[in-house]
């Protein structure tokens, strides 16, 4: 087999820590809490003294310290956003993690069924479950990259940051001011990928005079495979993903 088939160890795992991630949401929307408190603590305390303190410049000086207030409340709101979209990642991805461990273990398991039979390819059945696996991994990373973009233009919307957007072959040229395309707006199918070698059924020399005909056509899949800039220097990141 002179073609690398399958490569188990390229299949993308995030290394995101979920737990982590979502204890940082937690502890972040507590902080908001403290510190929206204490700006209420420190206007109560203020205007406590007017009852105490009489001078010229007495309703100056007290009506300075509510902003302390104001600006302790919008830092709680503004806290909270980032510390909820966190935690909304975390349980997004945490089931999208295991599912891609488990792939990589399906794809684990079918390297060893079809090494050392030159054969395999004559078994439909197999030809099928790799197209299968491959997919299932291309819809996983479809779904964790949505989370990305979710997560970070949540984020991102606080402070007018960049807006992340998916996009389908050869929309790239259209993004707007301040967008970056991350991902695509479907899961990609078929392709080539650093993980998976599409192969094509050895059907019987009948068989193959049939289906010629469909071939027509198929180029498209070119477009689409240069979407899974998934390992490219200029792609989305799946090269940087480990275990």
């Amino acid at each position: 087999m002179s073609e690398k088939v399958i490569s188990p160890e390229d299949v993308p795992i995030p290394p995101v820590d979920c737990d982590a991630v979502e204890k940082a949401g937690e502890k972040l929307k507590g902080d908001g809490d403290d510190v929206s408190q204490a700006g209420q603590d420190i206007k109560s305390s203020w205007q406590g003294l007017q009852g105490i303190y009489s001078a010229p410049e007495q309703e100056t000086l007290f009506a300075a310290i509510d902003p302390v207030a104001t600006k302790g409340d919008d830092f709680d709101g503004a806290v909270t956003s980032v510390g909820t979209a966190l935690i909304n990642f975390a349980n997004d991805v945490r089931p999208i993690k295991r599912r891609l461990q488990t792939l990589k273990a399906d794809a684990e398991s079918f390297q060893s069924k079809i090494s050392g039979d030159e054969d395999w390819r004559e078994d439909e059945d197999k030809i099928n479950e790799l197209d299968s696996l491959n997919n299932d991994i291309l819809q996983a990373v479809f779904e964790y990259q949505r989370a990305e973009r979710e997560c970070a233009n949540t984020i991102t919307a606080l402070f007018g940051g960049t807006t992340f957007v998916a996009t389908e072959p050869g929309e790239q040229g259209s993004l707007g001011a301040n967008q970056v395309a991350h991902g695509t707006s479907e899961a990609l199918k078929d392709i080539e990928t650093p993980w998976v070698t599409p192969q094509e059924h050895d059907a019987p020399w009948w068989e193959d005079v049939g289906n010629g005909i469909k071939d027509f056509g198929v180029g498209i899949a070119e477009d689409l495979g240069a979407l899974v800039g998934l390992y490219g220097e200029d792609g989305w990141g799946v090269s940087s993903w480990s275990e």
